[in-house]
């Protein structure tokens, strides 16, 4: 375990303390411009490309594309409530917790990945690993899509 720790850029760890600042924020009822909430799903393509580039990326992708649906199924459903208002650009959200398992998620998949492929490249480069690996990468990049539907497609309650 500390090999692991010693041996990690020392940049994955302020960019691990930005990521859980940025999930804490979003804890808490806030306004965001509605171009960020349409941009995360680009992070996505960070696990994509991830997935795409292990020995057996044509199983993580196959992985990646089935449950990345289900994930964006999953936040667009609990995210009923999310937003609150929308002025223009600017989206008045609810605070929720469901933004920081996705965007830890990310992150600790992407690091599993990565101490995988240093300490174990055999256990790396198996079918079932890049399976998995496409799985998870693939859910939680799905969440951030299922946000972004979920923003796009908010209406006004009727007054009645």
């Amino acid at each position: 375990m500390f090999a692991i720790l010693t041996h990690t850029p020392f940049w994955v760890w302020p960019l691990f303390l930005l990521l859980i600042w940025l999930g804490l924020r979003a804890t808490k009822d806030r306004e965001s411009s509605v171009w960020m909430v349409y941009l995360l799903p680009l992070l996505g393509l960070i696990t994509l490309s991830r997935a795409l580039a292990l020995p057996q990326g044509n199983q993580a992708l196959m992985g990646f594309v089935v449950i990345y649906l289900v994930g964006a199924a999953v936040a667009f459903t609990l995210l009923r409530r999310w937003v609150q208002a929308r002025n223009g650009s600017t989206l008045s959200l609810r605070g929720e917790w469901l933004t920081m398992v996705a965007i830890l998620g990310v992150f600790l998949t992407n690091f599993a990945a990565a101490v995988v492929g240093g300490r174990w490249p055999d256990t790396h480069a198996t079918p079932g690993f890049a399976l998995g690996y496409g799985l998870v990468a693939g859910f939680f990049a799905g969440i951030f899509m299922g946000r972004a539907l979920r923003a796009a497609l908010w209406r006004a309650p009727a007054q009645g």
